[in-house]
């Protein structure tokens, strides 16, 4: 890591186009370190109405789960910054 440079861990999504993967590449480019842990790993986006039915019974599971992995990764990232995109 360069001196100066923010070890950074971010929610945002990682597909090209996505205005969030866009400033994670831009921290990169700047020399920073960033970890992504992307919500639509624990809370995904199920289209047609029974699994919409079934996410709203999991949701909060998944809620709990994703923000323990955060959690555990804050623990072994250890950031300067933590860095949120349209988080809920």
């Amino acid at each position: 890591m360069m001196a100066g440079s923010l070890r950074i861990l971010a929610v945002a999504a990682t597909y090209q186009g996505a205005n969030d993967y866009a400033f994670v590449r831009a921290f990169r480019r700047a020399g920073h370190s960033v970890r992504v842990l992307p919500v639509q790993e624990y809370v995904p986006l199920w289209q047609g109405k029974p699994m919409r039915v079934l996410r709203k019974a999991f949701m909060s599971m998944m809620v709990a789960e994703y923000n323990q992995a955060l959690q555990q990764e804050a623990r072994l990232f250890q950031p300067d910054l933590f860095f949120v995109f349209k988080g809920a």
